[in-house]
């Protein structure tokens, strides 16, 4: 069970359903109960995406340390369970969108399958760009929340959500680029640390990292203009993970990888409290 449950990735599945969940609330009237179905949805997709892609890069995982006890690589697991496993969480999550959500939002939803399996995936064997067209995906999630709460195209503020999102998984993946170049290169991946000149690569995501922490500040102009004080705290993640990414520069690859993975955390823990400050604001406007 604890094989399957990892998996899954519950907290990338969460972090998916959580963007859903705020995309939802940001669409007029965006009531608390339309939201929980269509986030769970999410959930069951994106754990069902994840499963996948550890069934593609099984052989990748196995060569590498870090992902070496992955529940496929370490044995734990069957590659054809996985695969299954996979399949019905797919299929659930695409079932439950199209019931709850409509046809348009399970649409969206397959989509963003095929983007992360069908595209991103086999392009990270070839191409170390392909973390650009990869970061597409996270504009998905919130798009669907806010499809299914409108019941049509979204407003601007999903949309702006959404470029978000987008801005913020290409930093995130790099830094985990950073912290584990070695691994990467001798799995078989090509990476950016092979086409860049030592240092530019750093400053590259510095200067992503950067752009999703201003991004991010777009989002209090689509939050209530009676509560400020929210509009305030957003800034305070938006802050740390500034001078988070300044700590990065002077940029040199042979900077500790400990920095890289504390960087990676902070941006992780930006994009999460950047999300929680959105739904109070709006569960605050719908008690």
């Amino acid at each position: 069970m604890m094989a399957l449950l990892e998996l899954f990735k519950p907290r990338i599945a969460l972090l998916a359903a959580l963007t859903a969940a705020v995309g939802a609330v940001l669409t007029p009237p965006g009531p608390a109960a339309s939201i929980l179905p269509p986030a769970a949805a999410v959930f069951a997709l994106a754990a069902g995406a994840c499963a996948l892609n550890q069934y593609q890069e099984r052989r990748a995982d196995a060569a590498m340390p870090r992902t070496a006890r992955r529940p496929i690589p370490s044995g734990r697991l069957r590659p054809a369970v996985a695969l299954g496993a996979a399949g019905v969480a797919i299929a659930a999550g695409t079932g439950a969108l199209a019931v709850f959500g409509g046809m348009p939002s399970a649409a969206l939803g397959l989509l963003a399958v095929l983007w992360y399996n069908g595209l991103y995936t086999p392009l990270k064997g070839h191409s170390a760009w392909a973390a650009i067209p990869g970061a597409l995906v996270g504009a998905v999630p919130p798009l669907i929340g806010g499809w299914a709460a409108a019941g049509g195209p979204p407003p601007p503020a999903v949309w702006a959500l959404a470029g978000f999102m987008v801005l913020w998984q290409v930093p995130h993946f790099w830094l985990l680029l950073l912290a584990h170049a070695d691994e990467y290169r001798r799995a078989g991946f090509p990476v950016l640390t092979e086409r860049f000149q030592p240092g530019r690569l750093v400053r590259v995501t510095a200067a992503w990292t950067l752009a999703a922490a201003v991004s991010s500040l777009v989002l209090p102009l689509y939050l209530d203009p009676g509560r400020s004080w929210i509009a305030c705290l957003i800034l305070l993640p938006a802050a740390g993970l500034s001078l988070a990414a300044v700590r990065l520069l002077p940029s040199s690859l042979d900077r500790p990888d400990g920095l890289y993975r504390r960087v990676f955390g902070t941006i992780n823990g930006f994009a999460v409290m950047t999300l929680a400050l959105l739904l109070l604001d709006r569960a605050l406007v719908l008690r």
